[in-house]
């Protein structure tokens, strides 16, 4: 069915593993990535821009400075972007990965364009199960589980 040797997508993954593994695909768009490689990554990103969001309120509040003034805010507005633009590439990547899991195409990534609803929709989306089988885009997840049946 396919051509190259394939490596099944593990399932399971903790959180250093799924961020070492999405970076070190950081532009592979081909693949699937399990649901726990996908939300390990996506908690990641959230912890690298909104942990030092609070540490800058923290310290704001603590010296009685408004939290956008000073060199800390500077530095932390820094990082955010740093952090928000390096990883696009592999967000995107990774999310097409994700759709491939679930048997759709990583073109519906750009579902998330339409007005309020396309987030949403890419969110449920990504949160469906692995499908257990190799599909088009690869091998099943080590230890994906065939969906619930009667």
């Amino acid at each position: 069915m396919f051509n190259t040797p394939q490596i099944p997508t593990p399932s399971g993954l903790g959180l250093f593993e799924a961020v070492k593994r999405v970076l070190s695909n950081y532009a592979t768009f081909s693949g699937r990535a399990s649901r726990s490689e996908y939300w390990w990554w996506t908690l990641a990103q959230l912890l690298a821009v909104f942990v030092p969001v609070v540490l800058l309120l923290v310290v704001g509040v603590s010296t009685n400075t408004a939290p956008g003034k000073g060199a800390l805010a500077g530095l932390f507005s820094l990082w955010i972007i740093v952090v928000v633009l390096g990883t696009i590439v592999p967000t995107i990547a990774a999310t097409a990965r994700r759709l491939h899991d679930i048997g759709q195409s990583g073109w519906l990534y750009l579902i998330v364009f339409i007005p309020s609803i396309g987030s949403i929709a890419l969110l449920v989306l990504c949160a469906l199960p692995s499908q257990p089988v190799a599909n088009q885009y690869g091998l099943a997840p080590v230890g994906a589980k065939p969906p619930f049946q009667l």
